[in-house]
């Protein structure tokens, strides 16, 4: 994208170029050349307003994403190379991000854990590596990145000891580690689920384990917008019976981890 969109700008740039460097270096006073007089007023007027186009597009357009890209990824290929074993940060920002957060709770929940499992998913990050991670919300954090690969060359750490791993801030504002393989891996999350079915099932909760069951059948036929109302319509559920469900699966997983 960033060639192509140079290539366009330095081609519009190359028919106007002496109206641009008038722009630049002369205060918007162009002296008008004599054979533009031969071309007809409208003519050139017309040249004036495509290349003051041209100059907002360079500069407005253009120069940031030149100055984003130069000091971001080039910088970080040209300093570190490419790696046999990639580092890379993820963190949720940009307009996708804002856009999720500006939505109703239920929505926003919905959004969020929908970006959250992509962006986790191992289909995704065993066919993307690196630069190709970025998945909107989630941007790479270049900076982070070149700090690990400085302190791995300090021998600090071994980058063969690290796993792909999403830390999350829980509502008490501590942070918590997920890993991400069990995460995005759905035969994990059913292991997981079926503890905790079982867990109920052993209390005597039949009737709410009914109606989970009916939820999540009748959530796989639904819209976006009717997802988000059987999510909201779960959490109720568990609301009504007491229950919290990340409490439930962080005592299921750790009950999975325990058995041999």
């Amino acid at each position: 994208m960033y060639i192509v969109l140079t290539a366009i700008m330095v081609w519009r740039a190359s028919k106007s170029f002496s109206v641009i460097l008038a722009i630049l270096l002369n205060d918007f006073y162009v002296a008008q050349p004599k054979y533009a007089t031969e071309e007809g007023t409208m003519k050139w007027i017309w040249k004036f307003a495509v290349a003051g186009i041209d100059y907002h597009l360079i500069r407005y357009v253009l120069w940031p994403l030149i100055t984003k890209f130069a000091t971001t990824h080039l910088y970080l290929r040209l300093r570190h190379g490419f790696r046999e074993t990639e580092v890379v940060f993820r963190a949720p920002t940009g307009r996708r991000y804002e856009q999720i957060m500006s939505l109703p709770p239920d929505q926003c929940k919905h959004a969020w854990d929908q970006a959250l499992m992509q962006a986790t998913n191992k289909h995704f990050l065993r066919s993307n590596t690196g630069f190709n991670t970025r998945s909107p919300p989630w941007n790479l954090c270049y900076l982070a990145s070149a700090h690990a690969y400085e302190l791995e060359a300090q021998g600090v750490y071994d980058l063969k000891n690290w796993e792909i791993s999403v830390w999350h801030k829980n509502s008490d504002q501590r942070w918590t580690l997920w890993e991400a393989w069990k995460l995005g891996d759905s035969a994990e999350q059913a292991k997981t689920f079926e503890v905790i079915k079982t867990r109920l099932k052993d209390q005597g909760k039949l009737e709410f384990l009914a109606k989970w069951d009916a939820i999540v059948t009748q959530y796989t036929n639904e819209n976006e917008e009717g997802k988000a109302a059987l999510t909201q319509g779960l959490n109720n559920l568990f609301t009504q019976e007491g229950l919290d469900l990340a409490v439930l699966w962080d005592e299921a997983v750790a009950e999975r981890e325990e058995t041999p």
